[in-house]
């Protein structure tokens, strides 16, 4: 019970002093925003972005297109501060193992499939009479390439000389060899 008691007691001052932590930075965030250097810098920042809108309607685009650009351009901004936020919030916090049991998990269920398709594999070829012919005329081009790599010059020909007395046309292409 006298834990239970402790525990109730340190939550609420937690909950007090993180909402005391809040307000002391939102009125801070609305002082610096209506006072000081970073009034000054957006008002400036204000001026500047006028003048330029007014220069590109002069020089030829319309107002139309200008809002567009800005509208994807703040968009794409508001996405990109959305991301950077949640990973900042997935990094810095007690949820840092979320990113990394996702990605464990991703992998696990590759492994898995992978595991499937090779079973499914397997038992095909356990089950099917005719896997054996089927792999020996697959890879019997590979065979004889490995083979015939190992022989030299001389040996080829003799070999293909004596393939071609075996069918009777070497005659022929005897002659154009010399």
């Amino acid at each position: 019970m006298r834990c239970l008691k402790h525990v109730a007691e340190y939550r609420i001052k937690h909950f007090f002093h993180k909402w005391r932590h809040n307000v002391d930075r939102i009125s801070l965030a609305h002082v610096v925003n209506t006072e000081g250097d970073v009034v000054l810098e957006r008002n400036k920042a204000q001026r500047n972005a006028k003048r330029l809108r007014d220069e590109l309607i002069n020089s030829g685009y319309s107002a139309e297109q200008i809002d567009e650009y800005l509208a994807k351009k703040s968009e794409a901004q508001r996405a990109n501060m959305q991301k950077a936020v949640v990973g900042l919030f997935f990094k810095n916090t007690d949820f840092n193992i979320i990113p990394k049991a996702l990605n464990q998990w991703k992998e696990w269920v590759r492994s898995r499939k992978r595991v499937k398709e090779n079973a499914r594999y397997i038992l095909n070829c356990l089950n099917h009479p005719l896997t054996i012919y089927f792999k020996k005329w697959k890879h019997e081009k590979a065979d004889s390439e490995k083979v015939l790599d190992k022989l030299s010059k001389k040996q080829l020909i003799d070999k293909i000389v004596a393939d071609e007395n075996l069918i009777g046309s070497s005659k022929s292409r005897i002659q154009r060899m010399d």
